[in-house]
């Protein structure tokens, strides 16, 4: 009898070990499936998360074409040129310039009235207006400061805008972007349009007339300081259409008229401040007999965030 009992407990033992070994495999086998699983739903998710910074490596070079021509405008502060002088004044008046670090020198083309300020072998051959007796050279200009590795802007007020028949004004506009094309090719490195009194169903007409320069000069870098109805009256629309189709935007402090220059300033400067960081635009700025009140004018613009700033005579 205790033999037999002996022997019901080995089988007993026996297939305890047996059974617990079993469980083990199970629980091995269940871990390693397990182990299986997460390693695979693992892949899956960090798959997921690779996934957003793909598509933003794909969309960077539509992105950048997508950017504003003014981003890669040069961004300049500027010392102004008067072509009222003789050219060898002009020629000592950049020597000195270059003498005190400037590296960019701009001017006017023309007067308030669009009448050009220098002698252009173009202009006379279309009889586009030219100061009396004017035979300064723009070539002489733009080598002068050449020579010492300047940066040359001009502005250029397009008078054209203010005839009224369509077909006399796209003769004027057409004479306008010869000029503006013989000054590229004379070695100014960029021109901003003037035209205060152009209205929403000219831009077209402005952008046509940046487009026949850019026909022979492809390189030129044209921008348009911003007409009147849209520096008092911003409509961000139009602003974006125009910011597209010129190579940068600015605003024009000069055109202040009977009222403080100052304070024409400050108000165009306090409207457009969102404009002018969001469009990297240039401001245009007078050279007023008391320098001092040019210097108000330069601080103002920079309070408001703007480096970008040409001055002119």
């Amino acid at each position: 009898m205790n033999n037999r009992n002996l022997h019901m407990r080995y089988r007993r033992s026996v297939y305890r070990r047996q059974r617990i070994r079993a469980i083990f495999i199970i629980i091995g086998v269940a871990l390693v499936l397990l182990f299986l699983l997460f390693l695979i739903l693992g892949n899956v998710f960090w798959a997921k998360l690779e996934k957003p910074d793909t598509k933003v490596e794909e969309t960077t070079p539509t992105d950048t074409q997508s950017g504003l021509p003014a981003d890669r405008v040069r961004q300049i502060s500027s010392s102004p040129i008067s072509l009222s002088q003789d050219s060898a004044a002009i020629v000592s008046e950049i020597d000195a310039l270059a003498a005190n670090g400037v590296s960019a020198i701009s001017f006017s083309m023309t007067d308030a009235n669009g009448t050009l300020l220098y002698h252009s072998d173009i202009a006379l051959a279309k009889g586009f207006s030219i100061s009396a007796n004017q035979s300064l050279s723009l070539q002489e200009v733009c080598s002068a400061a050449d020579k010492h590795g300047m940066y040359v802007s001009a502005s250029f007020v397009v008078g054209a805008v203010s005839e009224s028949d369509r077909l006399a004004r796209s003769v004027l506009l057409a004479e306008a972007a010869a000029v503006i094309t013989e000054a590229f090719e004379q070695g100014v490195d960029d021109v901003v349009l003037v035209a205060p009194s152009l209205s929403h169903e000219q831009y077209e007409e402005a952008i046509r007339l940046a487009e026949s320069v850019r026909t022979f000069v492809p390189s030129a870098v044209i921008g348009l300081a911003l007409p009147n109805a849209q520096a008092t009256a911003p409509n961000a629309e139009q602003i974006d259409n125009l910011a597209m189709n010129f190579d940068y935007l600015a605003v024009d402090l000069t055109q202040y008229g009977d009222t403080d220059p100052n304070a024409y300033a400050e108000e165009r400067l306090s409207a457009m401040q969102f404009y002018l960081l969001r469009y990297k635009m240039r401001v245009l700025i007078p050279t007023l007999s008391d320098g001092d009140r040019t210097d108000a004018i330069v601080q103002k613009a920079s309070d408001t965030g703007v480096t970008n700033r040409m001055l002119l005579p």
